[in-house]
């Protein structure tokens, strides 16, 4: 019975049947945004149907998202934030390992942002103004924009993180964040250390789940969160696929 079996197999392989290559389905992998992982994953199983390959989400960072795609250690790029200034920031800091030219981005529906505090901070609602003094450090006191007579605690994310760099480039524009803000590099972990911190204040998606003990903070204005997708130029008609798929899944 086994030399059958070897002699049936050793046929198929002479006859260029790839019975493995016919069964399992390619991996695309797609790396960056958390937020957009998080808004991919629901529908992952209904992509992979409808595109016949696997998708490997790695929820890693915008900034490491399309550095991985320019690398070639993944397919499609998962970018949160303006495009342009998420790429004047990765081009600023990994000078030559991006060339803009070899990119097609894939515009998606936006999310948006909101502001959280801690409930003891005492206010009702804040000014863009006043979000860009808070996480600047102009204002350190939740006093000084109508609240409690209480410090403030900056929460962020790390700092290849889309929110974070749209943050930077348009609320607090022409200054940084305050000299001691603390970073916390698992996004999933922001809102309990806000509730947890009397004081602080950060920013997540509205697509997050908080408990009672975080303030969502109204803003005078809204804050409107890009997505895209990125692909090279030069990607494969799987990748093309896929990408289009998840475009159509996300409307």
């Amino acid at each position: 019975m086994k030399r059958t079996m070897l002699m049936v197999g050793g046929l198929l392989l002479a006859m260029g049947v790839g019975v493995w290559a016919q069964t399992s389905p390619a991996t695309v992998k797609l790396a960056g945004s958390v937020t957009l992982v998080q808004k991919i994953t629901p529908k992952q199983t209904a992509i992979e149907a409808a595109t016949g390959q696997k998708l490997e989400l790695i929820g890693n960072t915008t900034v490491r998202g399309l550095l991985s795609v320019a690398d070639g250690s993944a397919d499609i790029g998962l970018v949160g934030g303006p495009w342009e200034g998420v790429l004047a920031e990765v081009q600023a800091k990994n000078p030559g390992k991006v060339d803009p030219a070899a990119f097609k981005v894939i515009p998606l529906v936006p999310t948006s942002i909101v502001m959280i505090t801690n409930a003891a901070s005492g206010v009702k609602s804040l000014t863009l103004a006043q979000v860009g003094a808070l996480l600047s450090g102009k204002a350190a006191n939740w006093k000084d924009v109508g609240g409690a007579d209480l410090a403030v605690s900056v929460i962020l994310p790390p700092a290849t993180n889309g929110f974070r760099i749209m943050f930077q480039n348009t609320i607090i524009k022409g200054s940084t964040y305050v000299m001691g803000a603390r970073e916390i590099p698992d996004l999933k972990n922001i809102p309990p250390v806000v509730a947890q911190l009397p004081g602080a204040i950060s920013f997540v998606s509205t697509e997050i789940r908080l408990s009672p003990a975080i303030l969502t903070i109204p803003t005078d204005q809204g804050i409107t969160y890009p997505l895209q997708l990125v692909t090279l130029n030069a990607a494969s008609p799987t990748v093309v696929a896929v990408a289009t798929a998840v475009q159509a899944a996300l409307k």
